[in-house]
């Protein structure tokens, strides 16, 4: 079947469920939204289908450089503060 190709990294499309469960709305809900005009989509066959960044900015990708500084706080984070998060966690 040709939508299986469809939905991957390269192409940022996304099926209608697989948006849903990114961005935490139902697959009835999603549609709708398609259907109003909200979320832009292509209609493939039977499916539809949305671009990754039509979801909003938080759910675009983000670059190399983005996802290391990300990493570098992070570690950072933990590094500073790793046991008050620990003992956060157990309350």
């Amino acid at each position: 079947m040709i939508t299986k190709n469809i939905s991957d990294s390269k192409t940022n499309l996304l099926s209608l469920p697989q948006a849903a469960r990114i961005t935490g709305y139902s697959r009835v809900e999603m549609f709708r939204k398609v259907k109003r005009g909200e979320i832009p989509a292509r209609r493939i066959g039977r499916n539809y289908f949305v671009q990754r960044a039509n979801l909003g900015p938080i759910y675009a990708p983000i670059s190399q450089s983005a996802s290391q500084t990300v990493d570098r706080a992070v570690a950072k984070t933990l590094k500073d503060f790793g046991e008050t998060i620990k003992l956060l966690g157990k309350e």
